[in-house]
């Protein structure tokens, strides 16, 4: 296990800053996603970490010794890491042990140990019957759970997962995603974790890095970022939901809100809104929008928001709804039951939480 600090790290392709001055510390042991859009930076960072790309400026730091500066660079194989590809990256004329143990076979381990070394890893991603196996034989998530193995046999420090699960399909991704989530609660080594893939990052890391622009935005766990995002970008980026904005600030104490207050404030917005007027932003998610039921007429007593659909999606269990609320802004919702695109309704909204200005 290792604990791994990024300290304003900088990297720069031509006059672009591609990571822009990041701090990061990730703690022995933990398994941390880096989620973001194509292009913010996230790849950088991990082949950064890897010694793949020399700094332009600040310090990467495992267990208190500085492996990458502007000026010191520790090479790839000396650092103590493994990194599972997009690609897989087998070679192709090795059968599943011999990639799996070249890294021991470089080390000049052989004999019983490499053996059991190399069957150890097999069995712990369940591919030990098919060590003699071609990669051309195997499928994609038997590439990379070989791939997987290949990072364990040479007990890392720091294991690094380069977007893992970009060319699976979403059966083997769930798959997969299990054992990985196996693989590290055995290992207890720390794993970092690249993926634009948000319910990717959300089940499998204890800790996201939520990046944008080549920056961290928010540093959190799944929970936290999804039930309590810093800024607008991160809301709208993690989870289905709805960011509506109000000249009236809603009542109440703090940012975690009522939604009888945030309908209030939606329901009585100023006619003549001046050009500076501050408006507040509002997180709403969808499931926690209900369309009202007619024949319910305490339902329709009690506050709610005028609402007209405008998009309708089958989603299997349940319908996702876009509809028009006040100001022709647009929500989404869920329900079970087929509304028709045009159909005017209420919905109640059961509670938000106001994003910080």
């Amino acid at each position: 296990m290792a604990k791994l600090v990024l300290d304003g790290v900088t990297k720069q392709f031509g006059d672009t800053p591609v990571v822009d001055e990041v701090s990061l510390t990730i703690e022995s042991g933990q398994f941390v996603a880096l989620l973001g859009p194509s292009g913010c930076g996230k790849t950088t960072i991990l082949r950064s970490i890897a010694g793949f790309e020399q700094l332009d400026d600040g310090l990467i730091i495992l267990d208190d010794e500085t492996i990458s500066s502007r000026v010191h660079h520790i090479a790839p194989e000396q650092r103590q890491m493994s990194m599972v590809f997009q690609s897989y990256a087998l070679w192709p004329h090795m059968n599943v042990m011999e990639n799996v143990g070249y890294s021991l076979k470089l080390k000049g381990i052989t004999g019983d140990d490499y053996k059991r070394r190399v069957n150890e890893a097999l069995d712990s991603v369940s591919m030990q019957h098919l060590l003699h196996r071609m990669p051309t034989e195997l499928s994609g998530g038997q590439r990379q759970r070989v791939a997987l193995a290949r990072c364990l046999v040479s007990s890392p420090k720091v294991i690094l997962l380069d977007e893992p699960l970009a060319n699976l399909d979403r059966h083997l991704r769930a798959s997969m995603e299990q054992i990985f989530r196996e693989f590290h609660q055995r290992s207890g080594t720390t794993f970092i974790y690249v993926t634009h893939d948000q319910a990717e990052a959300m089940a499998l890391a204890d800790q996201v890095a939520v990046m944008n622009q080549g920056k961290i935005v928010q540093f959190d766990s799944p929970e936290n970022l999804y039930r309590f995002p810093d800024n607008e970008w991160t809301a709208r980026f993690i989870g289905q939901g709805s960011v509506i904005y109000s000249y009236t600030k809603p009542m109440g104490n703090g940012r975690n809100l009522r939604g009888v207050d945030v309908m209030n404030a939606l329901n009585n917005q100023p006619k003549d809104k001046p050009s500076d007027a501050q408006h507040h932003a509002i997180l709403v998610r969808p499931q926690h929008i209900r369309p009202l039921n007619s024949d319910n007429a305490q339902d329709l007593s009690q506050q709610s928001l005028k609402a007209q659909i405008t998009d309708r999606v089958f989603k299997g269990e349940r319908y996702h709804y876009q509809a028009e609320i006040v100001g022709k802004q647009h929500i989404d919702f869920y329900s079970e039951d087929k509304l028709a695109v045009g159909q005017q309704l209420q919905l109640r909204i059961e509670k938000g939480y106001l994003l910080r200005s």
